[in-house]
């Protein structure tokens, strides 16, 4: 037994450990691989970094559900931007994953995809807008925008037109939609009586509220091979394993993980502020010893820096600098000390200031503003991004 105790502690010792977003973005290339030709590989790959920036929130999730859900993007050619698909943050049984949602724009593009389909036609109704509509066998609908103001919300339609001439509408009011969303959604926090904080419900309400109208209408209308895989997929948190990305497996034959039960929506958090903060929290050595552990909203540029505008590349310089210092040292004396430890290179240790670094060494090689801010970088992601395990499967 002893001997089998010290072979699982030297496995977890020799285990490979990286940051979320290394494990998700060094996966991108073979992910891609499963894009349609009208995924543009480097812009998809700018916008799952974006996000992941934008909602710190991703970065405490299984990794595997985060690459699950661009996995998902990927294999139904959709991008997690503009309403076209959602990535968020959520707490299934007491985990933090990542769950795929489909957006109303993602569902108009998969119509487009059939051979049959001709035209949409959407908008929202307000309540001074000339609009009414009839079902039946003498169905109609007609719609004409009021001048000047146009009042509150009154409803959303979409009307769908098929090449063989046929018309095909729906209409929800507003407080359809609404309480649809109340009733479906897990982004509803019935305790609160509100949609959760990052809950496109509460974020981009009038985008949902035509997803809703526009969900209805596809389970009438023909379907592409693309929108009957998303309308089975939207909503749900799925784990892929870097084997069955390697296989390029169907994201339908992926497991899905969500516990309708006991899914919640993530604690609200208030607005991130564009000063970095910091708070902490406690983790625990071998001994049980309690150390503190600082983590950051904050998130600097990747090693393309290349492409990444001299005057980012400063302000990330200053930030890391400030977050990298201790409390008590936060000092101008102390952070040209420390500025002058890590510049790239020897003849520019006279620097100072993030602006005095130069553009171009002396050797005409690599920036001497790039190396430094690699230098910190890693020095920062040490101390600040946490760590997962990308062995298992």
């Amino acid at each position: 037994m002893t001997n089998q105790i010290e072979k699982v502690k030297n496995a977890v010792t020799k285990t490979k450990l990286m940051p979320l977003k290394d494990v998700v973005m060094n996966s991108m290339p073979k992910m891609l691989k499963v894009a349609p030709k009208h995924i543009d590989a480097v812009r998809f790959g700018s916008l799952c970094e974006s996000l992941m920036k934008r909602n710190p929130d991703l970065m405490k999730c299984d990794p595997f559900t985060v690459m699950a859900s661009f996995y998902t993007c990927l294999s139904l050619g959709l991008e997690p931007i503009d309403g076209q698909a959602y990535i968020l943050p959520f707490k299934n049984k007491g985990i933090m994953e990542a769950q795929f949602m489909v957006g109303y724009k993602g569902l108009v593009q998969l119509y487009y995809r059939h051979q049959d389909s001709s035209t949409l036609d959407w908008n929202t109704v307000r309540e001074n807008d000339k609009f009414e509509y009839e079902k039946g066998t003498n169905s109609f609908l007609r719609f004409r925008k009021a001048e000047g103001d146009r009042g509150n919300v009154k409803g959303y339609y979409i009307v769908a037109k098929l090449k063989d001439g046929n018309c095909i509408f729906d209409y929800m009011t507003h407080k359809e939609c609404i309480e649809h969303g109340k009733k479906y959604s897990k982004t509803w926090d019935r305790e609160k009586g509100e949609f959760g904080y990052y809950s496109p419900w509460r974020t981009s309400e009038e985008q949902m509220c035509l997803k809703t109208v526009c969900r209805n209408l596809m389970k009438i209308l023909p379907k592409s091979v693309e929108m009957q895989r998303a309308l089975e997929v939207d909503e749900t948190i799925r784990k892929i394993t870097p084997k069955q990305i390697e296989e390029k497996a169907d994201i339908l034959d992926v497991e899905d993980r969500t516990d309708w039960e006991t899914l919640e929506a993530p604690k609200e958090e208030e607005p991130i502020e564009v000063k970095p903060t910091k708070v902490k929290k406690e983790a625990k050595k071998e001994k049980d010893e309690k150390v503190e552990v600082q983590t950051s909203s904050f998130s600097p540029s990747s090693s393309a820096l290349k492409n990444t505008p001299e005057k980012t590349l400063r302000e990330e310089v200053t930030i890391m600098i400030s977050e990298l210092l201790p409390d008590d040292k936060k000092d101008s004396k102390s952070a040209e000390e420390f500025l002058r430890s890590v510049t790239a290179f020897n003849d520019y240790r006279g620097v100072s200031l993030p602006s005095g670094l130069s553009a171009v060494s002396k050797e005409g090689k690599r920036t001497q503003l790039e190396v430094t801010h690699s230098k910190l970088k890693k020095a920062w992601e040490e101390k600040f991004v946490p760590e997962v395990n990308v062995d298992g499967e």
